[in-house]
């Protein structure tokens, strides 16, 4: 996975963990790859692989305080999942509960 920053111009990169200044907008473009890979434990089924772009900003508008928005897989292209899976997988790849199979 490779994640690209940007940040306003003449700003300087601020070491990791620090809280940015109120007023600061921060903005993200992350790109997720998922290579080829199999549907079930034999390994003879395969699915292909998928690539999503996810856009991330954050402003900071009080010094305890930060709004965050994310569109995540940008494109809107739905992707094979395994029919195998009890669970459901939201669009930014996150688990969001279980599904339970017809009787």
């Amino acid at each position: 996975m490779a994640i690209a920053t940007c940040c306003r111009a003449g700003q300087a990169e601020r070491p990791a963990g620090t809280r940015p200044p109120v007023g600061e907008r921060h903005f993200t473009a992350r790109l997720n790859a998922v290579g080829p890979r199999f549907e079930d434990l034999a390994n003879t089924q395969r699915l292909g692989g998928y690539i999503t772009l996810d856009l991330l900003s954050t402003l900071v508008p009080a010094p305890q305080w930060s709004v965050e928005a994310k569109l995540a897989n940008v494109s809107g292209r739905h992707y094979e999942r395994p029919s195998s899976t009890r669970r459901t997988v939201a669009q930014d790849g996150s688990a969001c509960g279980t599904t339970h199979p017809a009787s």
